[in-house]
């Protein structure tokens, strides 16, 4: 079973996991109104439910629309007493790495401005299914983490649903998040799957000389050098150009 609340969710998006989604038996999606928003709407997101279940006969996709408030998450750097067991502490995230993380904030807490040291350095957060010799049973159902201390998602605050502004801003972001992915995935050695999202990556943002780079790392590795050359070629032509722009800014600064 794997529950998602299918913010990485597109098109594109639906091939490029569905080598991981096919291991699923069970897919539980939860629909918050705010990323349901971000998709173009409930009758987008159901669209691309649709698609996911014609691609996966045999999994069973399960969403459900989840209520316009949400649990408060604010890190601090003043260690609390952890009075309350927080429901998040279930919700293990499976990084592309190969670790699991026991909850959301801490999967992700690196990308957080705002996350303490404290509670990004946790020495219980992850579990690395590759080489961690801790018992996994233990792991899984310790309670609190040492992280626990610098967040208060366990106090159950609720507050109503925020949209972050910016179209910009959210595009960096996904975008930085499925480099993030491929990388991953390319230094796992699977370079078909690491492929397809630079790709998707190079057709959503435009021309790039460090994507172009990368697919045509891809191309060289799955055996196909012409394209691997045609790639390369696109990023030393990009590079020129963005050399040139910022010689050109430099000189309008002097």
């Amino acid at each position: 079973m794997l529950t998602t609340n299918i913010f990485w969710l597109s098109e594109i998006d639906v091939v490029c996991h569905l080598d991981l989604l096919k291991l699923v038996d069970i897919l539980n999606v939860t629909l918050y109104p705010n990323i349901v928003k971000s998709l173009g709407g409930y009758e987008a997101a159901e669209h691309l439910l649709s698609k996911l279940r014609a691609l996966l006969p045999k999994t069973n996709v399960k969403p459900m629309r989840i209520e316009h408030v949400y649990r408060k998450l604010e890190f601090t750097r003043e260690k609390m007493i952890v009075d309350k067991h927080c429901y998040n502490a279930e919700c293990t995230n499976l990084m592309a790495d190969g670790r699991l993380a026991r909850c959301g904030p801490g999967a992700y807490a690196h990308l957080h401005p705002d996350a303490p040291r404290e509670f990004c350095e946790s020495k219980d957060m992850f579990y690395d299914l590759k080489s961690d010799k801790r018992d996994f049973w233990h792991w899984k159902h310790q309670w609190p983490l040492d992280a626990c201390a610098y967040c208060n998602h366990f106090q159950a605050i609720k507050s109503p649903w925020k949209v972050e502004k910016g179209v910009l801003r959210k595009k960096r972001y996904e975008s930085d998040y499925k480099m993030r992915i491929a990388d991953r995935l390319a230094e796992a050695g699977a370079w078909a799957q690491a492929g397809r999202i630079y790709l998707a990556i190079a057709e959503e943002t435009g021309p790039d000389s460090l994507v172009y780079g990368k697919i045509s790392e891809a191309y060289r590795n799955l055996g196909q050098p012409v394209l691997a050359e045609k790639f390369l070629n696109l990023s030393r032509k990009v590079s020129n150009v963005e050399t040139a722009q910022g010689d050109c800014a430099e000189s309008h600064v002097v």
